[in-house]
């Protein structure tokens, strides 16, 4: 109803080592009763609604805003391309049978510190072993039938392509930049 009426929601957040607490705005952007998940973002003025969930959108392989700077990179966009990728692909590894959603990481296919867009389809669900492999170039995935090309059984890679809950797969052009890419 508050995504529906664009009413802001107040969140409670309580800080155990000091027992205060804090009140934040958010606004309710998307949600998934049937999944269980829900997107809120934080801020006292109405965010634009520029989730990008859906394939009617052109899709985007690049994308030059860059997070800001702390003791990390700090990824503005993270929260919402993970459930993007949750949303459309379901809670599963895309090379393996883990459904843990703890276990899951948003891979971006064409890199962020390769202008990668935060557009999901640039995107898989991987579970933590699976997305340093990838990361590391350990195995790649053939853009033209999105078979899994891996020469080490200690991976533990248990599909022969990529497959996901919902049976959506990221858009060609990923792979394509990411076959070309990654040697």
């Amino acid at each position: 109803s508050c995504m529906k009426l664009k009413l802001p929601i107040f969140i409670v957040i309580t800080d155990e080592k000091t027992k205060t607490k804090k009140v934040k705005f958010g606004w309710v952007i998307d949600f998934d009763d049937e999944k269980k998940i829900f997107l809120i973002e934080f801020g006292e003025e109405e965010p634009s609604l520029d989730v990008n969930l859906g394939e009617e959108t052109p899709f985007r392989l690049t994308d030059t805003t860059r997070g800001g700077r702390a003791l990390a990179v700090s990824r503005p966009n993270q929260g919402k391309f993970r459930y993007a990728l949750l949303k459309n692909y379901g809670f599963k590894c895309a090379v393996c049978s883990i459904e843990v959603s703890e276990l899951l990481n948003a891979c971006h296919i064409r890199g962020k510190d390769n202008n990668g867009s935060d557009d999901w389809r640039n995107g898989i669900l991987l579970c933590l072993n699976h997305h340093a492999a990838f990361d590391n170039n350990l195995f790649r995935i053939d853009p033209t039938d999105f078979k899994i090309i891996c020469d080490r059984e200690d991976l533990k890679i248990e599909e022969n392509k990529l497959k996901t809950q919902t049976g959506t797969l990221p858009h060609p052009d990923a792979l394509r930049w990411r076959w070309k890419n990654s040697k």
